[in-house]
């Protein structure tokens, strides 16, 4: 006899996204049928943002000049990614030793930047280099990557803030 069932995964192994596959399978009386069925690792993403005070004009009266000043998003800033502790992939392969580098990132016109296809884990992001007329004061934020669900990427944004050279 011969017949066909029907497979969908109900639960996820940890560090992996539920399939929405549905997967059919032939059976025949007396066999063995295998079938492997591969789930995608979830992997996330950091996005460094980053602000400053620039000059936006200047008023002049008997007391003197006064600037004004308003928080902008800052391009060109510089940051290095690296691993914070032993990352390692879903499937316990080890993706970064402590210490190691990860990427280097640079803010564009909207002042942000991101790094993807990361492993869940700890990373440190550290700025490496300020936008010209900016002081980079070598600033490090920690930032985890952990899944809260089997069903989307996960996404963690580390804010720097840099003094206007003065």
């Amino acid at each position: 006899a011969t017949g066909t069932v029907y497979l969908k995964e109900l639960t996820a192994p940890a560090g992996f996204e539920l399939s929405d596959e549905i997967i059919s399978v032939s059976l025949t009386a007396g066999k063995t049928t295998a079938k492997t069925i591969k789930d995608d690792e979830v992997l996330g993403s950091i996005k460094v943002s980053k602000e400053g005070q620039v000059l936006t004009g200047a008023t002049t009266n008997s007391n003197g000049t006064r600037f004004s000043y308003e928080k902008a998003k800052l391009a060109n800033a510089t940051f290095s990614v690296t691993a914070a502790e032993e990352i390692k992939s879903a499937d316990g392969t080890v993706a970064y030793k402590k210490g190691a580098s990860v990427g280097t990132l640079k803010t564009n016109s909207s002042g942000e930047a991101s790094i993807s296809g990361l492993p869940m884990g700890t990373y440190t992001v550290t700025e490496t280099g300020a936008p010209t007329n900016f002081v980079n004061k070598g600033e490090s934020k920690t930032v985890t990557l952990k899944t809260g669900s089997t069903s989307a990427d996960v996404t963690v944004t580390a804010s720097f803030i840099d003094d206007r050279q003065k």
